[in-house]
């Protein structure tokens, strides 16, 4: 679950603190909020948009590659067990998404607001949840290739065990501390910004 290249989220954000601040001190010119919330909020889309796509595009080829080891490979049951691993986390991942809807462009500032807001809980939700349906899935044939290796070479197996363990652990300390961090204090500079403000 990588970041995306592009604008840094940090200068968006600023853009958006800025045009709040230049009209905090006198009548806030809403449409103009809006416009700049909406924009705000298409780019998050984007960003999540091409994040997917590489998870999709790397499923895609994992998938291919398990295949093979299903038709061509001695070891069957570590193609299937792969195979299923992987659409398992691509079917999780399209599920998360799923119901993303387009935003409304006839929508008002009230309406971008809690539509991001609504973006941030639920990449938030999805991140804290990693653990479980990316890396432990994605874990298992590691799990099924030291085990037929026990067979042959016995406890010397597990040592094939620790690096795909390390790696795996980063992954998920990456999403769950990181870059829930990331999206929670994001999100609290967006509903901070307008908590002074009455949005109907």
């Amino acid at each position: 679950m990588s970041g995306t290249p592009g604008r840094p989220r940090e200068s968006q954000e600023d853009e958006l603190l800025q045009l709040w601040q230049r009209n905090a001190g006198g009548t806030p010119d809403a449409e103009r909020l809006a416009r700049t919330l909406m924009a705000q909020t298409w780019r998050f889309d984007q960003r999540i948009f091409w994040r997917n796509f590489r998870e999709y595009a790397a499923g895609v080829a994992l998938m291919t590659a398990f295949a093979g080891q299903i038709v061509l490979g001695d070891d069957s049951a570590l193609g299937a067990i792969g195979f299923v691993s992987v659409a398992f986390v691509m079917a999780y991942l399209w599920w998360a998404h799923r119901g993303l809807e387009p935003l409304d462009p006839a929508a008002d500032l009230a309406g971008y607001r809690a539509a991001l807001l609504r973006r941030f809980d639920d990449q938030i939700r999805l991140l804290r949840a990693v653990p479980y349906w990316y890396v432990l899935p994605l874990f298992l044939p590691c799990v099924w290739m030291v085990f037929r290796i026990w067979e042959r070479k016995g406890w010397r197996a597990l040592l094939l065990l620790v690096p795909f363990a390390g790696f795996y652990a980063f992954v998920g300390w990456l999403n769950v501390g990181p870059g829930v961090r990331g999206l929670r204090a994001a999100r609290a500079k967006v509903e901070a910004m307008f908590a002074d403000q009455e949005i109907k």
